[in-house]
């Protein structure tokens, strides 16, 4: 990840997003994102699939940003 990623992610710290299940319409899973601070990165915490619809006001996060971010958890050097 480079800086200018960090920085954009940055803005999400500590916030709660959802994504729609690509395999059923009707449910969605929340995601929040936190900084970790023994690797040095954000991590997203991924909640199980809740039906329904995802409350008012909470917005959505991209598929990409959301693998980006596992990725980068994958990909981290902490020993």
């Amino acid at each position: 990840m480079n800086d200018l990623d960090i920085k954009n992610f940055n803005k999400q710290v500590a916030q709660t997003y959802y994504i729609t299940c690509p395999d059923r319409p009707d449910y969605y899973r929340t995601v929040y994102i936190r900084w970790n601070p023994f690797t040095e990165s954000l991590q997203p915490m991924v909640s199980n699939a809740v039906a329904g619809s995802p409350p008012p006001g909470m917005d959505p996060i991209s598929p990409l940003q959301l693998s980006r971010l596992q990725r980068t958890q994958m990909q981290s050097t902490f020993f």
